[in-house]
């Protein structure tokens, strides 16, 4: 059970496919303006491309406390595809731990209206733009924080 006190004090079954997409519909419904993407993503090492971005509209995203974040995680997601191209490609060391790669993620504040890009000590300009490109962003709604968590 997942209680979120911020979605009308409710308790909320993700389980209940049809309460939490009944949700998250209504929440995209009010957030109004230009609908960026939220998501995860991991860069090249040469930090001129994505090596595998996975961006998804509101509408597709799950509800967390005041967040809209992706329905992936990076280590569920590189563990259910490390069999599969691009990862497979990969260096074996790199493969093996997918924290080897600069990556972060994009998460939209309900509350601020605004999108969240986290990222590790990396960041530059031209990765700035890439990932305002992939994730449908707008600089006046985005805010880039950085977080250790990301750091390679």
């Amino acid at each position: 059970m997942y209680t979120d006190s911020f979605l009308f004090n409710i308790d909320l079954d993700l389980e209940d496919r049809d309460c939490n997409d009944m949700l998250r519909y209504s929440m995209v419904d009010s957030f109004g303006g230009h609908m960026g993407k939220v998501g995860i993503y991991w860069l090249n090492k040469p930090l001129d491309a994505f090596f595998l971005p996975l961006s998804y509209d509101l509408a597709d995203s799950v509800a967390y406390g005041k967040w809209m974040i992706s329905p992936e995680d990076h280590a569920t997601y590189w563990d259910a595809h490390v069999r599969e191209d691009p990862i497979r490609l990969l260096a074996r060391r790199h493969r093996e731990n997918y924290s080897c790669l600069p990556r972060g993620r994009v998460s939209y504040d309900t509350i601020a209206k605004r999108y969240y890009v986290y990222h590790g000590n990396w960041l530059t300009p031209q990765v700035q733009q890439l990932l305002m490109q992939e994730f449908s962003l707008e600089e006046a709604d985005t805010i880039f924080e950085f977080d250790t968590h990301y750091c390679v």
